[in-house]
């Protein structure tokens, strides 16, 4: 599908113009100062972060959703976090706990880098983008769900 990209020409443009040769949906695009991207991609009909950071030939791919409000995670702080090691140790992908006190909310978050230091094969970018997903829905649903409900966090 798509030939061996050398390092050094991996560019947002040229991550951009897969995506869409693709057919993939681009919901946002941020550029920051530092040179970094990020992308919001949708894939399975969920959206999908996507990070680039050149300098360091890496792209990032993550989720986030918001798992409860604060006084939750407070309460079974030493639950979800022991929890989220497991996971860690369990699964390729990175996984944590993001707070939001302003909003009283805890997010779950996971990502996996994605390195291209010998050269950016996209389509092989693309699948492990949709493979990350499969994951990232199998650690919710799958796995952090059903141990809240055993915890008794979430009882419905």
């Amino acid at each position: 599908m798509y030939e061996l990209i050398d390092p050094e020409f991996v560019t947002s443009p040229k991550i951009t113009s897969i995506f869409r040769n693709a057919y993939i949906d681009i919901k946002e695009e941020h550029v920051s100062d530092s040179g970094s991207y990020l992308w919001v991609i949708e894939l399975n009909s969920e959206n999908v972060l996507i990070g680039f950071e050149p300098e360091e030939k890496r792209l990032d791919i993550g989720k986030n959703i918001i798992l409860g409000n604060y006084n939750e995670f407070e309460n079974n702080e030493c639950f979800i976090l022991n929890l989220i090691n497991k996971m860690n140790e369990t699964f390729i992908t990175r996984s944590y706990i993001r707070l939001d006190k302003e909003q009283d909310k805890y997010v779950f978050s996971a990502r996996v880098a994605y390195r291209y230091d010998k050269g950016f094969n996209p389509a092989h970018f693309i699948d492990e983008c949709r493979f990350f997903v499969k994951a990232y829905n199998y650690m919710l649903y799958d796995y952090l769900n059903p141990a809240f409900k055993q915890e008794g966090i979430w009882n419905d």
